[in-house]
């Protein structure tokens, strides 16, 4: 039989008025959150999750709907099966979002006593304002236990961040940098496992210049403007996965701005799940583009649950002067958004500040499933256009894309747009 670890959040967390939850039978927290309440567990083996709602329930969707979870309606509750750890999304028709956050058993837990470590115990809430980690320190997060304010590190190596805890920007607020969650500048050796990010009042993780990152299994719910997920900013070597982002701005980007105005290359991003909200795209490359190049940047096997407002699933815009090459969306499942599928550009941007542009080739995008409803047709499109004939989007494959299974060849299909764009294939 497999082991199940439920967490006990402090008194003083707020707490859903709208959810009830039980794992394996046992009742869990389910914490208030703007974006979507939550519940949180580690377990190996078999987990069934049931719901309880006040009133009774007609439809339920569990997402993402790639993993094929199917439910039991019984009134006013709903129950499920896993096998596996697992970020889920449960909507109920007039209710806001459940998020359920079922982890691996944790592993390397580090020693509380070791004078590198800061290690903050569950059951509490801890105050700490800024908070900065130095090279060969790990900060740790037990399950149950709440840390508000912000994270800081600058010109250090061999950071961890790790536990089942939860980090609270809300409590803090600075000016445009200081105010983010974690802000880690001209790092290196940087690994971040397991813990959730909520109410922040800027970006989320902001990478500015770093190289060898590793971040696995990290949840970030946030719903103010600008509330990035993950923002590679002038990095090397970055290895995203299971990240569960539900925000108001870009999920993922990759940019070259501000105190890290350096080229990015070799990116990869893979089975993450993304929800956005009206301010942003899922998966972005710019606008902020002011380095020489970014390359080998692939996103893979990633599942997009919405994006609600005037940005795209899949984004690049150069608003600078760099050349972006080598680019692969992979395996990707978008199961609604509102405005643009693609959006591939060379443009001038309130963000850009070069006066120089620069261009966007060898990308490829494959692979995609697109959940269409009444609401696409006559309004959504794909755009692929560089601004003029020398800053051009060239060389663009777009391969295997299917709009409710059904595979689409050509550009009216797909409602594509373009303008100096060349060497688009659709195949």
């Amino acid at each position: 039989m497999g082991k199940l670890i439920l967490y006990s959040w402090p008194r003083g967390e707020r707490k859903s008025a709208d959810f009830k939850a039980a794992f394996n039978g046992e009742t869990a927290d389910v914490l208030y959150n703007d974006a979507g309440d939550f519940a949180v567990c580690s377990f190996d083996g078999n987990l069934t999750v049931t719901i309880t709602v006040e009133k009774p329930i007609d439809t339920v969707k569990i997402s993402p709907l790639s993993r094929g979870i199917a439910s039991v309606i019984n009134s006013n509750s709903v129950s499920f099966n896993i096998d596996s750890p697992q970020n889920i999304c449960v909507s109920i028709p007039g209710m806001k979002k459940l998020f359920i956050f079922a982890n691996p058993l944790e592993e390397n837990v580090p020693d509380k006593n070791d004078p590198k470590v800061k290690y903050f115990r569950g059951g509490q809430v801890y105050e700490v304002g800024e908070l900065w980690l130095n090279s060969g320190e790990t900060l740790y997060i037990e399950g149950g236990t709440v840390l508000k304010g912000s994270l800081r590190c600058k010109d250090a190596a061999n950071i961890t961040v790790a536990g089942r805890g939860i980090f609270d920007n809300s409590y803090f607020k600075g000016d445009k940098y200081w105010s983010r969650t974690f802000y880690m500048l001209h790092c290196q050796n940087i690994e971040i496992n397991g813990i959730i990010l909520i109410n922040p009042n800027s970006w989320m993780v902001h990478l500015a210049g770093c190289e060898n990152v590793h971040i696995n299994n990290i949840k970030e719910l946030g719903t103010c403007i600008g509330s990035d997920g993950v923002d590679i900013v002038g990095c090397k070597h970055v290895h995203l996965e299971n990240l569960f982002i539900y925000n108001n701005d870009d999920c993922v980007v990759a940019k070259a701005t501000g105190d890290a105005q350096e080229n990015v290359e070799d990116v990869l991003i893979e089975r993450c799940i993304f929800g956005n909200g009206p301010a942003g795209n899922a998966m972005e490359i710019g606008y902020e583009t002011r380095c020489e190049y970014m390359r080998n940047i692939t996103f893979r096997d990633c599942d997009v649950l919405c994006v609600h407002g005037h940005g795209s699933p899949i984004s690049i815009h150069n608003g600078d002067r760099a050349v972006i090459h080598d680019i692969l969306f992979d395996n990707i499942r978008i199961e609604h958004h509102y405005d643009k599928l693609f959006d591939l550009r060379v443009l001038d941007s309130r963000w850009g500040k070069d006066g120089i542009h620069g261009r966007v080739y060898n990308v490829t995008i494959r692979d995609i499933e697109v959940t269409r409803d009444a609401c696409n047709p006559g309004y959504t499109v794909a755009v692929i256009g560089g601004i003029d004939d020398d800053h051009a989007v060239s060389d663009v494959t777009l391969e295997d894309i299917r709009f409710n299974g059904k595979r689409i060849t050509t550009a009216e299909e797909m409602d594509l747009y373009t303008r100096n764009a060349k060497n688009v294939v659709i195949k």
